[in-house]
């Protein structure tokens, strides 16, 4: 052996061992740097919780209060909509069925009853899917479909079926403010329109003058609002408080003084009603008479035997990649609840919200994902009552992406740091533009951010940041959140 080579090898080693010491001090100077933004003064009240790992090598990069149980908010939505993916298939649609029972006379008369068999889907009508000149389209199909079969005219009822899902809409640990908006709407086996009613109020000049209730769009059959908004500052500040199913709303807070027209969203109580009223009212304006009260039939009522339904029309919903796209990128609490409900329903039977949480539970234990400081209530995070830590999500994270077929359908869901959705001004101007995918959490006094991280040196890391209970301000959580990303960028 040549001295030349011998020397060529201990310049080879001297240098890995030179540029391993220098990566060892860059390492440790990012994680002291990570560590002193996530104990900044700003979040000296707060409880924060952040977990990086290398999903190249699985090594952890930094794991900071990891075990430590937080409320999750919306974050909890990855959770919900990864299982969904894999539970239901990327081919799963939504399919409810207009049909009939009974029998069709010569003179076009249907002796029996009109038929809308619900399977919970969430998007019919849905702003999310359709623009709103084209929001009440699926009442002319429907409507349509029922005349061209010959039907001129309906001597029974209409007969709305919600028997897919459970009798209870709702989650019990929800609060009361949220109940009444939008985001709080109530989960049935048919829904329309994201069961969402616009609320239009006029507001006077004089800051702290009560506003007026003009009405509701669309339209809710015997609504009694009681109206203690009024005029404010500017913004929204109006929170509706009702039950599900119950006519009586009262609004409370404040709106932008001087506004002739300021809109106020609320959930709709009764979707399933609203719904027979309007194909009732669609019918009737194309000549198809139906005289007769409608029927909404429930798991607790269900006594009618459908054995000899007729279909006329089935309405089919986008594919379960478009739904959870939405989902996560608009964060829309109803799409995930009833995402939940279905995984119930597909794998035990019954879309209860229950049966959801208990495969929730059995998807992450059958593929070696701890539950130590974990608890799901819902499927969206509306709840104070879930909790998360952030290894467990880093763990949810990291088997996605190195053990699930579904990886590439199930990230492509996931917002885009500075592109899009909740995450459209996250990092837009830095150079974590493009390179973040990851699902945004916020509720009052909680903001938190999980997905993954794409380096500049091309690795990826899963990563989970939770903050609960600060009072310095969202703006500056971010900020935080932002400064950590940047510096695992570097790494």
């Amino acid at each position: 052996m040549s001295g030349k080579f011998i020397h060529s090898i201990l310049l080879t080693v001297a240098f890995f061992i030179i540029s391993q010491k220098g990566f060892n001090q860059d390492f440790s100077s990012i994680k002291r740097k990570i560590n002193t933004l996530l104990t900044d003064t700003a979040l000296q009240h707060a409880f924060v919780a952040f977990t990086a790992r290398n999903i190249t090598d699985s090594s952890v990069i930094i794991n900071y209060n990891g075990q430590k149980s937080l409320v999750p908010a919306s974050i909890q939505k990855v959770i919900t909509t990864g299982v969904a993916m894999e539970t239901l298939d990327t081919s799963f649609r939504y399919i409810t069925r207009i049909g009939y029972l009974g029998d069709i006379d010569k003179n076009g008369t249907l002796n029996g009853d009109l038929y809308i068999y619900g399977s919970g889907d969430p998007t019919i009508g849905s702003m999310y899917f359709n623009k709103r000149r084209n929001q009440y389209d699926f009442l002319s199909q429907w409507s349509t479909a029922i005349k061209e079969y010959g039907i001129k005219a309906v001597k029974g009822k209409l007969i709305v079926d919600i028997s897919h899902y459970d009798d209870w809409p709702i989650v019990g640990t929800w609060t009361y403010e949220d109940l009444g908006n939008y985001y709080g709407a109530g989960i049935y086996g048919v829904m329309l329109l994201d069961n969402l009613s616009e609320l239009h109020f006029s507001s006077p000049g004089r800051v702290g003058e009560p506003t007026i209730f003009k009405y509701s769009f669309p339209t809710i059959q015997n609504l009694n609002i009681e109206n203690q908004v009024v005029a404010g500052k500017g913004g929204d500040n109006a929170y509706v408080f009702q039950t599900p199913s119950s006519d009586h709303m009262i609004v409370r807070g404040d709106i932008t003084a001087g506004k002739p027209d300021f809109i106020v969203k609320a959930c709709i109580p009764n979707p399933p009603k609203m719904l027979a009223d309007l194909l009732k009212k669609k019918l009737d304006s194309i000549g198809v008479k139906q005289d007769q009260s409608s029927t909404i039939v429930s798991q607790t009522n269900k006594v009618i035997d459908t054995r000899n339904f007729v279909e006329i029309y089935s309405h089919v919903s986008e594919k379960l990649p478009k739904i959870i796209e939405q989902t996560n990128h608009n964060s829309v609490n109803l799409f995930a609840e009833t995402l939940l409900k279905e995984i119930g329903s597909c794998t035990k039977g019954n879309g209860s919200t229950q049966d959801g949480l208990v495969s929730l539970y059995e998807f992450c234990k059958t593929r070696g994902i701890k539950f130590s400081g974990v608890e799901f209530v819902d499927g969206s995070g509306l709840s104070r009552f879930d909790l998360l830590t952030t290894t467990f999500m880093v763990d949810f994270l990291t088997y996605y992406k190195t053990r699930s077929h579904y990886f590439t359908q199930f990230f492509n869901t996931l917002p885009v740091s500075g592109h899009n959705g909740t995450m459209e001004n996250f990092g837009k101007n830095s150079v974590l533009n493009g390179r973040v995918h990851a699902k945004t959490g916020s509720m009052t006094r909680v903001k938190n951010l999980a997905g993954y991280l794409h380096t500049r040196s091309g690795k990826w890391i899963a990563f989970s940041f939770m903050a609960n209970n600060y009072n310095c301000g969202g703006a500056k959580v971010k900020v935080i959140q932002e400064e950590i990303l940047k510096l695992l960028y570097e790494l």
